[in-house]
C-alpha cells in the first residue's frame, strides 16, 4: 500500500505534465511547478518525519489506546505549532523573493497546500497495520485532482486552477482520513509539553528529510528564485522525469533495509558481501538506464512536453548522472550505514554534501541557470556517495 502511495504520488503528476506543460506554455508551467516544488519542501516542515519516529512510536504501543491516544495527541499538538512555523516562514520567503510576487493568489494556495500535505495522517495507518483505506483515500484524491485539472485548464491564465485542485483535493482526503484516525484513537488533546517531546524525537530525522527535500525536490523553487519562470519550467521538466525514476530504487532498499541489519547481527562479513552484491547490482543497471535516457532525450523529450522546451533537453542529460549515484548512496546509506546503526555519521554526510550543492548553486545558477542547478545536483550526491563509500570501506566494526 505504501508503494501504491508512492505510485500514485508520482504517476498522476507525470500523467499531467504533457498537457500542462502545453496549455500553460513554459512562462505559466516555471512559476506553477516552483509553487509545488515549494509546497513539497514546505510540507516536510508540517510532517517532520513524525512518518518514521510516530509510525514506530504507534506500533510498538498500538495496543494501549491510553499511549496510542497519547502518541496522537502529541503529534496533533506538534503539527500545529509546525503549520504556524510554515506560514510564518511562507510570508519570510514571499517578502524576501520578488519572483513569487507574480501570483499572490498561487503562492498563498501553495502553502495551504503545503500545510495539509504535512497533516496526512498515514503515519497513524502505517502504524496500526490498516493501511488499505487509508491508502485509497489518498490515491483517489490524487486521480480526482487530476480529472479536475484536465476539465478546468484551458489556458497560461488557469495555472492557479492547477494548485487549487491538489490543495482541495488533498485536504478532503487529509480531513476525511483525520476523522478515522478520531474514530480510532479519540479526539486528540492539545498539550504544548507533549508537543516538544515529540518535535525533540523527531528532529534528527526532520533533519535529513529537510536537507535531502531542499536539494532535491526543492531545486526548482530554489531556481525560480534566481533566475526566470521559463528556467525553471524547463528544470521541473528534467527534475520530475528523473526524480520517477529514482523512486523505483526505494522499494529496493526497503526490501534489503531488514535483511542486511539481520545478516550484520549474525555474520558481519557476509553481510558485507551481501551489500557489495547489492551495490553492484543497483548501480549498474541504472547507469545502463541513465546513459539510455541521455542518448534518446533529444528525441523523445519533445514529444513528451511539446516543442517549446528544448532546454529541457541538457538539463535532463546532467540529472539523468544522479540515477547511479542515488542507487550507490541508497546501498551505502540506507542499506549498510542506518541498517548498521550508523545514524549520526549518515546524517552528518547528507547535510555536508547538501552544503556542497548551496555552493555549488550560487557559483554555477547565476550565469547557467537550470543547468547549473542540474550539475550542483550531480556534485552534490558524487559527495555523498564518496563520503559514504571512503566509510563503509575504513569503518569495519
Amino acid at each position: 500500500m505504501l508503494l501504491l502511495i508512492q505510485v500514485s504520488s508520482l504517476a498522476v503528476p507525470l500523467a499531467t505534465m504533457p498537457f500542462l506543460t502545453r496549455v500553460l506554455g513554459p512562462a505559466a508551467w516555471g512559476h506553477l511547478a516552483a509553487i509545488q516544488a515549494l509546497s513539497i519542501t514546505l510540507a516536510i516542515v508540517v510532517e517532520y518525519g513524525f512518518q518514521y519516529t510516530a509510525t514506530r512510536s504507534i506500533s510498538l504501543e498500538r495496543d494501549s489506546a491510553g499511549s496510542v491516544h497519547r502518541i496522537v495527541s502529541e503529534v496533533a499538538t506538534a503539527k500545529l505549532v509546525l503549520s504556524l512555523a510554515t506560514v510564518l516562514l511562507g510570508a519570510v520567503i514571499y517578502w524576501s523573493v520578488p519572483a513569487f510576487h507574480e501570483s499572490w493568489q498561487m503562492f498563498i494556495c501553495g502553502i495551504f497546500y503545503s500545510i495539509v500535505l504535512g497533516w496526512s495522517p498515514i503515519w497513524f495507518f502505517q502504524g496500526v497495520e490498516k493501511l488499505e483505506i487509508a491508502a485509497s483515500i489518498d490515491v483517489l484524491s490524487k486521480v480526482a485532482s487530476a480529472v479536475w485539472i484536465f476539465l478546468a485548464v484551458k489556458s497560461p491564465e488557469d495555472a492557479v486552477l492547477v494548485i487549487i485542485a491538489q490543495a482541495v483535493m488533498t485536504a478532503l482526503a487529509t480531513i476525511l482520513n483525520l476523522f478515522r484516525v478520531n474514530r480510532s484513537a479519540g479526539r486528540p488533546v492539545f498539550r504544548l509539553r507533549g508537543a516538544w517531546t515529540s518535535l525533540g524525537h523527531g528532529f534528527p530525522m526532520f533533519l535529513y528529510r529537510a536537507t535531502v527535500t531542499v536539494y532535491s525536490a526543492g531545486s526548482t523553487a530554489v531556481l525560480r528564485g534566481m533566475a526566470s519562470s521559463i528556467e525553471a519550467g524547463n528544470y521541473a521538466n528534467a527534475d520530475r522525469l528523473t526524480t520517477a525514476a529514482k523512486s523505483l530504487i526505494v522499494p529496493v532498499g526497503q526490501v534489503m533495509f531488514p535483511k542486511i541489519s539481520r545478516l550484520h547481527s549474525a555474520n558481519p562479513s557476509h553481510a558485507k558481501k551481501v551489500m557489495t552484491m547489492s551495490l553492484v547490482l543497483m548501480t549498474i543497471p541504472f547507469a545502463a538506464a541513465g546513459a539510455a535516457a541521455m542518448a534518446l532525450a533529444p528525441w523523445l523529450l519533445p514529444l513528451f512536453f511539446g516543442p517549446n522546451y528544448s532546454q529541457t533537453v541538457p538539463i535532463f542529460q546532467v540529472l539523468c548522472l544522479t540515477l547511479p549515484l542515488v542507487a550507490a548512496s541508497n546501498v551505502l546509506g540506507i542499506q549498510w550505514m542506518l541498517a548498521r546503526g550508523r545514524r549520526a555519521a549518515f546524517n552528518t554526510m547528507v547535510v555536508s554534501s547538501a552544503v556542497a550543492s548551496i555552493v555549488c548553486m550560487v557559483i554555477t545558477v547565476p550565469s547557467m541557470g537550470g543547468l547549473g542547478m542540474a550539475w550542483s545536483v550531480v556534485i552534490a550526491e558524487a559527495t555523498l556517495v564518496m563520503a559514504m563509500g571512503v566509510y563503509t570501506w575504513r569503518v569495519n566494526d
